[in-house]
């Protein structure tokens, strides 16, 4: 199988896991041949991919991203776990006021990094604009995931949210 696909990832990331396909299969609700079905495919719907990876305990850019070999894979599990455990520790030690407040204080200094970049709508920004742009969105993040680490907000109740304004947005750039 070409190990570059959706289903080979999903392989994978299953075995990196120690998880069985019976184990898999049960977390989803599913049979154990349709884990099968699914790790022979190319591609799967977006919502049969998200469903899989929260499953799995991944983001499911994990699924769809291609791969050199497993080491690559564990790394990035890895790195993963790493940050969630750190973000939240961070969270039990400042506690939520504290955080809610960092995140607010991280959006104005990605609305800072934004303007500096439009100032130079003109002509090429100063590299340590960009670097610092990239900074702040990575901040930025980090404060979203907290954010709904403490208001137990999950991942597809943000997705669901996401698909709703897409097509708000859709029927909106029809009438243009």
């Amino acid at each position: 199988m070409n190990k570059n696909t959706v289903g080979s990832n999903i392989k994978r990331i299953r075995e990196e896991k120690g998880m069985t396909q019976k184990e898999l299969a049960n977390k989803l609700k599913v049979s154990e041949p349709m884990i099968s079905q699914y790790e022979s495919k190319k591609t799967l719907k977006l919502e049969t991919i998200r469903k899989i990876a929260k499953a799995l305990g991944v983001s499911y850019n994990l699924l769809i991203e291609p791969y050199n070999d497993s080491t690559f894979v564990r790394d990035k599990l890895d790195e993963s776990i790493m940050l969630k455990h750190t973000f939240n520790q961070s969270i039990i030690k400042y506690g939520k006021e504290a955080q809610c407040r960092q995140a607010m204080e991280e959006l104005a200094e990605l609305i800072q990094a934004v303007n500096k970049m439009l100032r130079y709508a003109d002509r090429p920004a100063e590299p340590e604009y960009y670097a610092n742009l990239i900074e702040e969105i990575a901040d930025v993040e980090i404060m979203l995931y907290q954010l709904k680490v403490m208001f137990n907000i999950d991942d597809d109740q943000v997705f669901a949210f996401k698909v709703e304004k897409a097509k708000r947005e859709q029927e909106r750039l029809k009438k243009l």
